[in-house]
């Protein structure tokens, strides 16, 4: 089976930077989505951590598997989505997030990985799964960061339709 990707759509944050990334008319025409994003907030010197909604609301639960210095966490919880984002000067996070079956009448699950690039041994490393118990196909995802207010320039999401034929 092949797997074609196509970018569905992208956005770059300018100069004085924005408070969310929205992408909305989510088009029905793929089998899942995938989500890449190389981002920053305005929180400071601290690593921040990205709220990611699907139809306007958070996730139901998520498992959360968290690399820190030479520590290791995983826990779960029964709402929202962090995605670390790093925060240290000069350095973006990459994550990705893949979302199968994004039209089905089913609940909704994604997984995430993400890494935030930094100078200290505090840096973040996550794996994490999700569930959204919600029916509905997919027709709109936002991203904001949690404790900071703002994404800074230069922070850059892509969205990405990936059909099986």
């Amino acid at each position: 089976m092949a797997t074609t990707y196509q970018l569905i759509s992208s956005n770059t944050v300018g100069s004085g930077g924005a408070s969310s990334v929205v992408f909305n008319s989510i088009p029905s025409t793929y089998t899942d989505l995938l989500f890449i994003a190389s981002a920053k907030s305005n929180r400071g010197d601290s690593n921040d951590w990205c709220d990611f909604k699907i139809n306007g609301n958070n996730m139901s639960a998520y498992r959360f598997l968290l690399g820190e210095g030479s520590q290791v966490t995983s826990y779960q919880t029964g709402s929202g989505l962090g995605i670390s984002i790093g925060a240290t000067s000069g350095y973006f996070s990459n994550t990705q997030v893949y979302i199968p079956n994004y039209l089905s009448s089913y609940n909704k699950t994604l997984t995430s990985d993400s890494i935030e690039e930094n100078t200290t041994a505090g840096a973040y490393v996550n794996l994490l799964s999700g569930i959204r118990n919600d029916t509905s196909a997919i027709t709109s995802v936002s991203l904001s960061p949690i404790y900071g207010t703002s994404w800074l320039q230069y922070s850059s999401f892509y969205l990405y339709g990936i059909k099986n034929s």
